[in-house]
């Protein structure tokens, strides 16, 4: 068997098994034979993570083998009947994580729906959004396809971006931005990446190229032993990493370049412990920036190292209905983040200085100091 065929058989389950089983199922009820997808949408649903209409190898081979670490509950690399019924429960998303929180947290009658009066005035918006019937009422179908939804890649328009940007910051309407036009706003942090003919202003081009490329999904460009990482982690992250780990094993080093987050927790959550288990160091250049999901990531580093005038952005998590830093310490939501913290020898003061820093949609951006004092870096 070749090393690829290897790396991509995730123990005694091999992808090919799952898809088998995985034919003809649904993630939504049914009302008759005739609704039922075919496997052929049903393979496209869960296994093309970029969206692009095909399958590769890696998207199988990721997905085949997050099933299998997400069902493994006793850790032997495998997957007994009772675990297989397990990964395919997963796969089929009648138990998103997002999903039962949010109905443990808001559906005060129990009947495991939500109203909108069960449901906090600051997500109404995303209750219109989840809301897919329109009846006021959110089921845990509609509420698995919203989580879905919003971990996946959108549609996006860049230049209407830029437009919006120009609009609002543009002072003086010459089709450019000035340090002083930007000065006290979050954009003015983002210069010394945006910024790079160095002359003090910020052209269209420049501006394009910027918001491009914080929307893109992250990308992995090698350069010898080291692979540099730019763009938004989500669903296609995992295959993508499979892919680098296997075609290129001289990499030791990821840069983390600029990295702004995450739209998908668990498939980042996957990328970290790959990363870990692989042994790769991470490293934030100057210039260079993480946050939020990005910063979990450079945590996923055997050995970690952020070059002054790089930027760090930690603040709470948001759990729909919900923010970390409101719940009390002893909440039961806590002990993953905790747990992980452990897996990754991070010390656990780091989880709740990222809680206390700044809310969901804020960002802090740590001083060296809080680097080395929360184990952020290692060096």
């Amino acid at each position: 068997m070749s090393k690829i065929l290897a790396d991509l058989r995730p123990g005694p389950v091999p992808a090919l098994l799952l898809l088998a089983f995985l034919a003809g199922r649904t993630s939504a009820p049914v009302e008759d034979e005739g609704d039922a997808p075919s496997l052929e949408e049903t393979l496209k649903d869960w296994f093309d993570a970029d969206l692009d209409g095909r399958i590769d190898r890696y998207e199988a081979g990721a997905t085949a083998m997050r099933l299998v670490d997400e069902s493994d509950e006793d850790g032997d690399g495998a997957l007994d009947d009772e675990e297989l019924a397990s990964a395919v429960g997963w796969i089929e998303g009648e138990d998103y994580e997002e999903t039962v929180r949010l109905l443990e947290r808001c559906d005060a009658d129990g009947d495991d729906r939500l109203t909108e009066d069960e449901v906090p005035k600051e997500e109404s918006a995303r209750f219109a959004f989840a809301d897919a019937d329109g009846d006021g009422v959110l089921t845990r179908e509609e509420l698995n396809a919203a989580f879905e939804a919003w971990a996946e890649p959108s549609a996006f328009d860049a230049a209407e971006e830029v437009a919006a940007i120009l609009e609002e910051f543009d002072a003086d309407g010459d089709g450019r931005l000035d340090l002083e036009e930007v000065a006290g706003e979050e954009l003015a942090d983002d210069v010394v990446w945006i910024d790079r003919d160095g002359d003090g202003s910020l052209s269209r081009d420049e501006l394009l190229r910027y918001v491009e490329t914080d929307a893109a999904p992250a990308s992995f460009e090698v350069d010898g032993e080291v692979a540099v990482v730019v763009g938004t982690l989500d669903g296609s992250t995992p295959s993508r990493v499979l892919r680098l780990l296997l075609e290129h094993p001289e990499v030791r080093t990821l840069e983390l370049r600029w990295i702004s987050g995450t739209v998908d927790d668990a498939a980042n959550l996957w990328v970290m412990r790959e990363v870990r288990r692989r042994g790769l160091r991470t490293h934030v250049p100057a210039g260079g920036m993480v946050a939020s999901g990005g910063t979990d990531l450079l945590l996923a580093g055997v050995r970690r190292t952020v070059d002054p005038g790089a930027r760090v952005g930690v603040h709470s998590w948001d759990g729909g209905s919900i923010e970390g830093r409101a719940l009390p310490r002893e909440h039961e939501d806590h002990a993953e983040y905790l747990a992980i913290c452990r897996e990754l020898g991070v010390p656990e003061a780091y989880y709740w200085f990222t809680l206390e820093a700044a809310p969901a949609e804020g960002m802090h951006w740590a001083t060296r100091e809080e680097l080395e004092r929360y184990g952020i870096v290692t060096d």
